[in-house]
């Protein structure tokens, strides 16, 4: 065959390449469905629970332009509030109701279409490598693709429902790429280069309503352009046509460093909520960045879980170790990047496409130190640094290379597929999480909840004191491990209170002497609900007094502020509403809650406090104000309705 070196396989009579491709990547596609299926089972978990189950404005029932319009409004995820993946939510749920398989079936449709981008995507990409640097690359689309689609880091994307909003701003990413290398190796003509460029920027929209790590095309973009085009033109209007590109590529980069440098707070101010510090996140993150290109390399499905709190804080170069190790690998990868850009032009730009990648969500940003499903794009620059040693062996070995291939593609299959069996149970995670990492609060509390709740749902008896046990064992680990820790004793009283069994005694009175001194979390203010929950029977094994006792305990926490000081007397309004019918109570404990921390949706259960009390004026002048401040009409329905029936009491 006169294009052996196009081809690659086993025997060189056989099949050519563009056989082998179709076949690799379909095989891929199997695989992937395979190693992913297990996944769909099980529940809803971390943050799937605020963002979606627990979620009322997502729970949608019809195609109704005002509740769809709510429903992608409701996330409370990034300053954009990511609209189009909550409004995907909201369409699963018109479908198929609040049933996470189906919402996680979507997930894995979301990554294999990503996939067919990818497989575009780089057609296009080496293509342009082909032509630069005259070797054959034929085969590396379908390799590429197919190992990115397959490979475990992206295990988080598909089966941690909430997720979707990572890979769903990938989709709109990819496709923002492929259009831009299709019109640099095509150039089109002017009509349907502006055309196309419209339509990349309008993707690479939605992909930031998404996301808001869809950003990150402006770095990708400009990496490819410096290193495979050189910012060069053939034609003025061709140059034209790229200058505006490139302007409105980095115009949101260059609005959102002004607004920062005017108001620094918009950025830090979130630090005030952290256990780390500026200089000690920029420092931890180097050792999680160079751990992410091990998890890539070499996956451990024992790092790639999503409790990773029990990482330790790099307080300076040396404390740990290996914080310096890390600053000086990513300096020799960086310095070696920009020097080899002209000889190894696929070294340089995966390394740059890989920490380009980390930019947003690996730097100065005050988010959690580390998720996996941060690599979901950047792993490709990994992929693209050991194209080019692959390239120079494969005249020579390429037997040797295809066996590698295959063990290789083997390996991270057979790890999607046991990592992807952690989610197929409803809390089968999070007890291996707290196997995995006994030194994490975070898992040991999800273990302590699944524990309780194995112990809720059994009869008396042997089986239910033992899973009791087991929970208390991990709520009580949480004070060992962090000392300012009280979620732990929490965690045993709201044990006892959802079974229904009487707490040990002076529990409650240890619990309302820790909480004014201790760390403060979400998981507090969720575990307060479950104690007002328990009143709202007729056996709980708590009074209203000394549930009052424990709020005013977390109260005096001088912690308890903003948005958890809100979300505690949010559910001590309900509580007292509902349970003790205090609407006068309620209305005052939801007036202090607005001034702690004022969401919208606040304001709209605070008429509706209003209405039940028979204040019809406080009604009308608090809509009035939600009416003022919901510039996006997220509540326009209600208001509308409200009203009405307002007027109809004349």
């Amino acid at each position: 065959m006169p294009h052996l070196c196009g081809a690659f396989f086993l025997d060189p009579m056989s099949i050519n390449f563009l056989n082998f491709g179709r076949v690799f990547f379909l095989a891929a596609i199997l695989l992937s469905i395979w190693a992913y299926y297990p996944g769909l089972g099980g529940g809803f978990i971390f943050d799937d629970v605020g963002n979606i189950s627990e979620n009322q404005h997502l729970k949608v029932e019809s195609f109704s332009a005002s509740d769809l319009w709510q429903a992608s409004l409701s996330s409370h995820s990034g300053p954009l509030k990511r609209p189009i993946s909550m409004f995907s939510f909201a369409l699963n749920h018109i479908f198929t109701g609040m049933d996470p398989w189906w919402m996680k079936l979507t997930n894995l449709l979301i990554h294999l279409f990503n996939s067919l981008l990818l497989l575009l995507f780089c057609k296009q990409f080496f293509r342009r490598i082909a032509e630069i640097t005259r070797l054959d690359t034929k085969y590396l689309p379908s390799i590429v693709a197919g190992i990115w689609l397959i490979h475990p880091i992206n295990i988080t994307s598909v089966s941690y429902i909430v997720q979707r909003m990572t890979s769903l701003s990938s989709t709109f990413v990819l496709l923002a790429l492929y259009i831009y290398l299709k019109l640099r190796n095509e150039k089109p003509k002017a009509g349907k280069a502006y055309f196309l460029g419209a339509v990349m920027l309008g993707s690479w929209s939605l992909g930031i309503l998404s996301k808001e790590s869809a950003l990150s095309f402006s770095i990708f973009l400009f990496a490819m352009e410096w290193l495979l085009y050189r910012f060069q033109s053939e034609s003025a209007s061709q140059k034209r046509f790229l200058t505006i590109t490139w302007v409105l590529v980095a115009l949101p980069w260059i609005v959102g460093l002004c607004y920062v440098a005017y108001k620094p707070s918009f950025l830090l101010g979130a630090y005030a909520y952290r256990d780390f510090t500026l200089s000690e996140r920029l420092l931890t993150e180097s050792r999680i960045v160079v751990d992410y290109m091990r998890l890539i390399l070499v996956p451990d499905i024992r790092d790639m879980g999503l409790y990773n709190d029990d990482i330790i804080l790099s307080t300076s170069m040396l404390s740990p170790p290996k914080t310096i190790l890390a600053i000086l690998t990513i300096f020799v990868l960086l310095v070696s990047a920009f020097r080899l850009r002209r000889k190894n032009v696929l070294f340089s730009l995966g390394i740059f496409w890989f920490f380009g990648g980390h930019i947003l969500e690996s730097t100065v940003h005050p988010l959690e130190l580390m998720f996996i499903h941060r690599n979901y794009l950047p792993c490709l620059g990994i992929f693209m640094t050991l194209v080019g040693p692959s390239l120079l062996i494969i005249k020579e070995y390429r037997k040797i290379l295809l066996g590698i291939l295959l063990l290789v593609f083997t390996g991270y299959s057979f790890s999607t597929r046991l990592l992807s069996h952690h989610y197929s149970g409803d809390y089968s995670a999070m007890i291996l999480e707290a196997m995995n990492h006994p030194k994490s609060v975070r898992a040991n509390f999800s273990a302590g909840q699944v524990f309780k709740l194995y112990a809720m749902n059994i009869p008396a008896g042997k089986h239910r004191d033992e899973n009791r046990k087991m929970a208390l064992k991990h709520f009580k680990a949480i004070r060992a491990l962090d000392s300012q820790a009280v979620t732990g004793e929490m965690g045993v009283l709201e044990t006892y209170v959802q079974i229904g069994e009487a707490p040990p005694e002076g529990l409650i009175d240890e619990l309302v002497t820790i909480l004014p001194a201790g760390k403060i979390d979400i998981s507090m203010v969720n575990i307060f609900k479950n104690y007002t929950a328990c009143l709202d029977t007729e056996n709980c094994v708590i009074s209203h007094e000394e549930l009052e006792r424990i709020k005013d305990a977390l109260l005096r926490n001088p912690e308890m502020e903003g948005y958890f000081k809100r979300s505690l007397l949010i559910n001590y309004a309900k509580y007292l509403a509902e349970t003790r019918e205090n609407i006068d109570l309620a209305i005052t404990t939801l007036l202090e809650s607005t001034m702690a921390h004022p969401m919208l949706e606040d304001y709209m259960l605070l008429s509706t406090y209003y209405e039940r009390g028979g204040y019809r004026e406080q009604v009308i002048r608090t809509l009035d104000l939600l009416e003022l401040q919901d510039q996006l009409g997220m509540f326009k329905k209600q208001i509308t309705d409200t009203r009405s029936r307002m007027l109809n009491l004349n």
